[in-house]
């Protein structure tokens, strides 16, 4: 991507959901400004202009690059340049929650450490294994989450080992066949 220093990544719509407002009050916190990195922000939504609006108001124009929308064929390519992807979606006021989010998976199985909020039973990020999830809404945890992953190579290395073989059981083959074997059990019931 053409930076130097340590990447952060988001990758999602720019959407109130996502969180991201979030993630940017988070780069202003003490505890960052000796590291060398950048908050790289794929996507396009509703939110874009307010976002950009909100990191030149902080300051942060140095910090944070938005580099639009990118096709799912470059997005591998992306994920290899980054060092952690960080999700911080948020419950929205009528209860609605992001979903299973695919771009996890595909961060874990890239060998990224994951930064991510709470989401109920959301089994694609192990806190303190392949990533560390916090609290939505917080920008101090945010910041401590960043400043821990990017202040260890070792640590980063060590979640994203993890991430490698906790995402294999989401392999669409796995996944299919767990499908398949539940269909077949509705459709053709034991005879005895």
């Amino acid at each position: 991507m053409g930076i130097n220093g340590l990447i952060v990544l988001f990758v999602g719509r720019l959407a109130e959901i996502k969180g991201v407002k979030y993630l940017i009050e988070a780069l202003k916190d003490d505890c960052l400004n000796n590291i060398d990195y950048t908050l790289v922000i794929i996507g396009e939504g509703p939110l874009l202009e307010l976002h950009k609006e909100h990191v030149k108001k902080q300051n942060l124009d140095k910090k944070v690059v938005f580099l639009g929308v990118k096709t799912h064929d470059q997005l591998p390519e992306i994920l290899a340049s980054a060092d952690i992807l960080c999700a911080p979606s948020i419950t929205m006021p009528d209860g609605a929650i992001e979903g299973f989010s695919l771009v996890l998976i595909e961060a874990a199985s890239s060998g990224l450490p994951v930064i991510v909020t709470r989401r109920g039973e959301d089994e694609s990020v192990l806190n303190g294994k392949t990533g560390i999830v916090i609290d939505e809404k917080k920008p101090d945890q945010i910041a401590k989450a960043l400043h821990e992953l990017l202040s260890s190579e070792q640590l980063r290395h060590e979640y994203g080992k993890n991430g490698i073989g906790h995402a294999k059981q989401f392999d669409w083959e796995i996944i299919g066949k767990k499908y398949s074997d539940f269909i077949k059990k509705i459709l053709i019931p034991d005879v005895k």
